[in-house]
């Protein structure tokens, strides 16, 4: 890879907590890390509760507050983080900005960003919900179109972007398709495995928590030798916890949020996604396949990339019947179980590294220098 001696690029983040989710936030951080390793200027700009929050996953320590790429912006109130992220770019002269995401809370410091013309201004899109036409708050799409007219180049997790909004918008001659997402090399452990089926995931209804519920319950009427964990926390937590009660399930399932996921997958078998539009880059399901776990997910959006059905996992329809017969039949069938898991493993180790990644991002960032017209 070629080091960019004259370019200064600072990737800005901006968040809650990176606590049970932020697949794209989560990815940046470790890229940058990489970055550091390789001594390519990358520098860091995020907030402090998201900083903090990293800590507590293992993302970052507090080693990492001398590192002179990393820039914490100690602020809360949106305004103040705005002008003390532009303060920051003003002082270090960096020429290449990448927007990680968009953030309505941002608002002022891309209004700052976007009005000089000496910065090269990229863009991630990781939001599933762009590559679809689902019903979006205006808002986010307001702010989201505003950006990706404004951005010099876009980088897009999904190749259905181009369709939705990049080509009848008429901008995707700025636009390319990531070729991967990735994960850390830790999930790579694995332990002896026990009959435990791992959903991980916000309990909201695009992920279809009570589905996985429903099909559960039909499985403990064929089979009872298993345990089943529910990771996340969010609106159906209390919904999915009743139903566990009405169901007499609550000794086969746990409901917990855990900031580490690599402990847990592990020692699991099966690991199920059932979103409704969209599994592909799900990070969680790409650091259970490296953990060897036989993966069962909704044949929805572009999740036939990672999942070849029979092969490296397999594809259902959000059915809880047919999710049950799948779930029977992999408890029942240990050979198919092992082969599935470690095709899937060597699939994610060969196609999904930070490595190309890393050489793809790259690559994006130099061509938007080269084209920018200062």
């Amino acid at each position: 890879m070629k080091q960019m001696h004259t370019r200064s690029i600072a990737l800005i983040l901006e968040g809650k907590s990176l606590e049970g989710g932020g697949g794209a936030e989560r990815r940046f951080i470790r890229l940058w890390r990489y970055f550091l390793d390789k001594d390519i200027s990358v520098h860091l700009i995020l907030n402090d509760s998201l900083f903090r929050s990293g800590v507590i996953v293992g993302l970052f320590t507090d080693n990492d507050l001398q590192n002179k790429t990393l820039h914490i912006i100690k602020y809360n109130h949106p305004i103040l983080v705005s002008l003390s992220m532009y303060k920051i770019i003003l002082q270090n002269s960096f020429n290449i900005i990448h927007l990680v995401l968009a953030q309505k809370r941002l608002l002022i410091f891309y209004v700052m960003l976007f009005s000089q013309k000496k910065y090269v201004i990229t863009h991630t899109i990781a939001f599933s919900a762009f590559s679809c036409h689902l019903k979006l708050p205006w808002s986010t799409l307001f702010l989201s179109k505003w950006i990706w007219k404004k951005a010099d180049r876009i980088d897009s997790l999904y190749s259905g972007f181009l369709q939705t909004y990049a080509k009848p918008l008429r901008f995707e001659n700025k636009v390319e398709i990531s070729p991967c997402s990735f994960s850390d090399i830790k999930f790579c452990s694995v332990k002896r495995k026990k009959a435990l089926i791992v959903f991980s995931g916000r309990l909201i209804e695009e992920k279809n928590p009570i589905l996985f519920l429903d099909a559960l319950s039909l499985l403990r009427k064929k089979c009872t030798q298993w345990e089943a964990i529910i990771a996340g926390e969010g609106p159906l937590e209390n919904s999915v916890k009743i139903k566990l009660l009405q169901d007499q399930m609550d000794s086969y399932v746990t409901v917990q949020a855990f900031g580490d996921m690599s402990e847990i997958l592990s020692e699991s078998l099966i690991f199920v996604s059932l979103q409704k539009t969209e599994n592909y880059p799900s990070q969680s399901l790409l650091e259970a396949m490296l953990a060897c776990n036989v993966v069962i997910a909704t044949n929805v959006g572009e999740t036939s990339k990672i999942i070849q059905d029979g092969n490296t996992g397999f594809l259902i329809e959000a059915n809880p019947y047919e999710l049950s017969e799948k779930l029977f039949q992999l408890l029942n069938n240990p050979e198919l179980v092992q082969t599935t898991a470690l095709n899937g493993k060597k699939f994610v180790e060969k196609n999904h590294t930070i490595e190309r990644f890393a050489e793809y991002i790259n690559g994006f960032w130099l061509t938007a220098f080269k084209n920018k017209r200062f």
